[in-house]
């Protein structure tokens, strides 16, 4: 996302944000890349943008720059709107990017059967897990992205439920009942994180600052001691060393230990959750809009996996 689109996500969450803080864990944006942002434009301008007092507040000068770079951005949209229309699809592939840690493996096994009977229409498939906390995703080479809900205006949404998710415990934990597939839960075993290890996933920089900052309000500190590059990795990482920990899905547990020599223990939503939306290219392309209902589709298909 360009960098005054990003601003104005910014001024525009400042209107009912209580601090520069609250507007970075809206947008996931880290708070010193806000400040930077807001400081540059403020000096390039000559102008104060944000009152930072508690509340903040935008000021006169603020909520002219939002006006000045919405009419900005409805400009490009207009005419990268135009512009797709001279576009010959033809036998150009649909991109495709998912954010979600949960979501690659149901995305790509599902757009393969629907490939598999739509053979004229390419499909690129790519996970974006290297997104950091202080960035915007890059949208131009993107049709259809499943996971982060995007604040592009050249996009629509598709809400998915959230997913409720689980601490995993392997067969070699203490306490394993191999007649039992969900435990109840118990907050001692969130304050015993404070002695285990965390498994965490490389890259997803904004989904690990929400695990940290879940857990930190229940007064436990995670020490992550590996991050891998998914969260079926993730699984088989606890499954190996001693006292270490994850949060997964059934659906991602059931896929590495299909004979289900696991528990799991739900956390309350109150504590842990992730919400993923669907978004698709707002043009007059049937095929983004087929594809995007296609997932919306296969997602609710398998929300007894996805919501236990």
């Amino acid at each position: 996302m360009s960098t005054h689109r990003t601003l104005l996500s910014i001024l525009k969450t400042v209107e009912y944000s209580q601090t520069l803080s609250d507007v970075a864990d809206r947008l996931f944006i880290s708070q010193p890349y806000i400040s930077k942002l807001l400081k540059e434009s403020e000096q390039e301008h000559h102008v104060t943008l944000v009152t930072r007092t508690k509340p903040i507040e935008l000021t006169d000068a603020g909520i002219t720059m939002i006006n000045g770079l919405q009419a900005i951005v409805d400009e490009e949209n207009r005419l990268n709107e135009s512009l797709m229309s001279h576009v010959d699809r033809g036998q150009q592939p649909i991109h495709v990017a998912v954010t979600d840690p949960f979501l690659s493996d149901i995305v790509t096994d599902g757009l393969a059967r629907y490939y598999a009977a739509h053979p004229n229409q390419p499909i690129n498939i790519k996970l974006l897990n290297d997104v950091p906390v202080g960035k915007q995703i890059e949208t131009k080479n993107i049709d259809i992205l499943v996971g982060k809900r995007l604040l592009d205006t050249h996009f629509k949404h598709i809400h998915v439920p959230d997913k409720e998710l689980c601490f995993f415990i392997s067969s070699h934990c203490k306490g394993y009942d191999p007649d039992k597939l969900y435990r109840d839960f118990e907050y001692d075993s969130v304050k015993a994180l404070n002695t285990h290890s965390y498994i965490g996933f490389a890259g997803y920089d904004a989904f690990q600052r929400y695990v940290d900052l879940s857990f930190k309000k229940e007064d436990v500190t995670l020490t992550t001691a590996m991050t891998v590059p998914t969260a079926a990795d993730a699984l088989r990482a606890v499954n190996n060393i001693p006292s270490s920990a994850t949060v997964t899905t059934l659906y991602t547990a059931e896929k590495v230990f299909p004979e289900r020599n696991f528990n799991l223990m739900p956390l309350p939503v109150t504590l842990l959750s992730l919400a993923s939306t669907i978004n698709y290219r707002d043009t007059a392309d049937d095929a983004f809009v087929n594809i995007a209902q296609y997932i919306k589709q296969l997602l609710q298909t398998h929300d007894h996996s996805l919501m236990v």
